[in-house]
């Protein structure tokens, strides 16, 4: 229990203590995947894709997330993010203050078949030393109107936390397993945490494991606009050293 109320603290302050050693390298295999290392945390791009995997913190994994990025229509179908395995990818800036990846794709109800609008999104991730800050730009071309944008939703089917917590480390969960934190959310188990910064944040956890829990830095409801632009989302991750 010390290590949960600990990374709970250290998540919660900016900048995080477990996080701010001296940038480390940036590698780019045959394979196409990218693998970022710090001090502090690694993190690898895989092709195609639009998300980070192999979430690691003072050598440690990180439950595996499923990233649940999306936005649904106003007949309530979701088209997800994860599904576009053609996302597209440049890299910005790769020198000793910050490795800068930006990766576009497109929501897709499945393989074959995008959302009707061609809404897509670019997320610009910015690896630093002390985390990782994700600007987002949802274009939304043709002004349909959408229910609901979900952004920066790491989400895990059997529930792998102990504790989820909100901007105030002493608040859990309601009993319907809803938490919204203002502007931090975070997630701590065993000897790895997990934080998100942003803008009306939840997080969400299911005792019985019948959906995926999670955490999100960003939701709106009903939109139509051309262009909906998320600025300064954070990522934190913490372990104890092994």
């Amino acid at each position: 229990m010390k290590f949960l109320k600990t990374a709970a603290i250290l998540l919660m302050s900016l900048p995080i203590a477990v996080c701010m050693a001296a940038p480390g390298s940036t590698a780019v295999h045959g394979n196409g995947i990218i693998e970022v290392k710090t001090g502090g945390y690694e993190l690898s791009f895989f092709p195609g894709c639009m998300f980070p995997f192999r979430l690691k913190a003072n050598g440690r994994s990180l439950p595996e997330p499923v990233w649940l990025d999306r936005i649904v229509d106003m007949d309530g179908k979701q088209y997800y993010l994860n599904v576009d395995r053609f996302a597209e990818r440049r890299i910005v800036t790769d020198n000793d203050r910050e490795f800068c990846v930006e990766i576009s794709g497109t929501y897709c109800l499945d393989d074959d078949v995008s959302n009707p609008g061609k809404v897509q999104a670019l997320y610009r991730y910015k690896c630093r030393p002390d985390g990782i800050e994700v600007d987002v730009r949802i274009s939304n071309p043709a002004g349909i109107p959408w229910k609901e944008a979900h952004v920066l939703m790491p989400g895990w089917k059997n529930n792998p936390w102990k504790r989820f917590a909100a901007g105030d480390p002493s608040r859990t969960v309601n009993g319907q397993g809803v938490l919204q934190g203002g502007r931090c959310v975070s997630a701590a188990g065993g000897k790895t945490a997990i934080a998100l910064y942003g803008e009306h944040v939840v997080g969400y956890t299911d005792p019985r494991n019948r959906y995926y829990s999670y955490l999100s830095a960003f939701r709106c409801g009903e939109w139509q606009d051309t262009v909906l632009e998320i600025r300064g989302l954070k990522i934190r991750l913490a372990a104890d050293a092994e």
